[in-house]
C-alpha cells in the first residue's frame, strides 16, 4: 500500500491542476477604459469655477506639455447618477459647455485638437460642475 502510494506520489508530482488558465490562450489586454482611468488617476488641475478657469487649466496643460511633449490631454467632468432627470440633464448641459470651454482655452494654448479628449464621469452624489484635467 505504501509503495502504491508513493509511487502514485511520485507521478502526480509533475501534473498540474486544471483550472481556467489551463484553457486560456493569451491573456486579455486591459480596457482602454481601464488604461484611461490608471493613466488618469491623479489630475493636473481641477477646475474651481473662478473667474478665468480654463486659462488656469490651459496653462497646467501646457506646463505639463513642456515636460512630455508628446502627452495626450484628457479634460473630464463629473455628472450626477441620481436626482431628478430634468435636472440631471440640465447640469450635463453645463457640464458639456465647460469642456468645450477648457477645450477651446487649451487649443489656444498651442495644444493640437487631436491630442485633446473629452469626457463625462458619472458622481452617484451631488458633483460642484468642474471640469478636470489629465495628462497621459
Amino acid at each position: 500500500m505504501r509503495v502504491a502510494m508513493l509511487l502514485a506520489a511520485g507521478l502526480l508530482a509533475g501534473c498540474t491542476l486544471v483550472d481556467q488558465r489551463t484553457f486560456e490562450t493569451h491573456r486579455s489586454a486591459p480596457a482602454a477604459a481601464a488604461l484611461v482611468a490608471r493613466a488618469a488617476s491623479h489630475p493636473l488641475a481641477i477646475s474651481d469655477g473662478a473667474p478665468g478657469w480654463p486659462a488656469r487649466l490651459a496653462a497646467s496643460a501646457h506646463d505639463a506639455e513642456l515636460r512630455a511633449p508628446t502627452s495626450r490631454f484628457d479634460l473630464v467632468a463629473p455628472v450626477p447618477l441620481a436626482g431628478a432627470e430634468a435636472t440631471r440633464a440640465a447640469f450635463r448641459v453645463r457640464q458639456e459647455q465647460n469642456l468645450e470651454q477648457a477645450a477651446t482655452a487649451l487649443e489656444a494654448a498651442g495644444i493640437d485638437a487631436a491630442r485633446i479628449r473629452l469626457g463625462l464621469r458619472g458622481d452617484p452624489g451631488s458633483p460642484a460642475p468642474r471640469v478636470e484635467l489629465y495628462a497621459r
